[in-house]
């Protein structure tokens, strides 16, 4: 059983703050991160957070770009601060 998003081309190996079993990537991917960066600027975004708002908006670039306009920004998560839920308290 062969997954539905990418081949072994990529070397196999998950980037950076992915899931296990799960890779990010391909060239719609990257171009959504690397626009996602531009747009919210800062310390860098969080690969798992933004492959959720990725797959949220169905993979579509304008949709994915849109979430992130509308969100606030203490819901961006970036490198470094933890991919999980939960709330942040107060």
């Amino acid at each position: 059983l062969k997954p539905f998003f990418g081949s072994s081309s990529q070397g196999g190996a998950a980037p950076r703050g992915c899931p296990k079993g799960r890779i990010m990537s391909g060239p719609q991917f990257d171009e959504f991160c690397q626009q996602a960066q531009l747009i919210l600027s800062g310390a860098p975004l969080d690969k798992q957070f933004l492959g959720n708002v990725w797959d949220g908006a169905d993979k579509d670039l304008n949709r994915a770009i849109n979430h992130l306009l509308g969100m606030p920004e203490s819901e961006v998560k970036r490198e470094g601060e933890g991919g999980g839920g939960g709330g942040a308290g107060g």
